[in-house]
């Protein structure tokens, strides 16, 4: 992660249970491919938010790790399959955990809170649209 503060810049690292391998190089030929951007998100782990929580000083990066396109049964995954954890950095960027999270959490609609980060809750989303709950990581 690169932070940039009154025009310097600093390169920060972390690490994820999820990130496994090295990312694939992407076939620009295949641009507009829209199978070939599927099977590809779901081949290489991605980082997809980062959100900064006020009320706790702390930085959370959104990672989603990888996942197999084709099932043995011939079923399809989506990158909204995959697994996906929130690593917690302080204020200083240092890295203070990782939280694999429940698949049915949805790493698409996270909103922080005074009273923790409120995380839909795709079950629920089903049921009855009472679909966040509150998590203290």
């Amino acid at each position: 992660m690169i932070a940039h503060n009154d025009g310097n810049s600093e390169v920060y690292s972390f690490t994820s249970r999820l990130h496994n391998k090295d990312i694939e190089p992407f076939d620009e030929s295949k641009t507009y491919d829209y199978n070939f951007h599927i099977e590809y998100a779901c081949a290489n782990y991605t980082n997809t938010n980062c959100l900064y929580d006020s009320y706790r000083d702390y930085y959370y990066i959104i990672t989603c790790g990888t996942i197999n396109y084709e099932n043995r049964d011939g079923t399809t995954n989506s990158p909204d399959d995959a697994p996906w954890s929130v690593i917690v950095l302080d204020k200083n960027f240092h890295q203070i955990d990782e939280i694999i999270m429940p698949k049915y959490l949805s790493y698409q609609h996270i909103m922080i809170t005074p009273e923790g980060i409120s995380i839909q809750n795709n079950k629920l989303a089903l049921k009855n649209n009472n679909y966040t709950g509150i998590c203290n990581l």
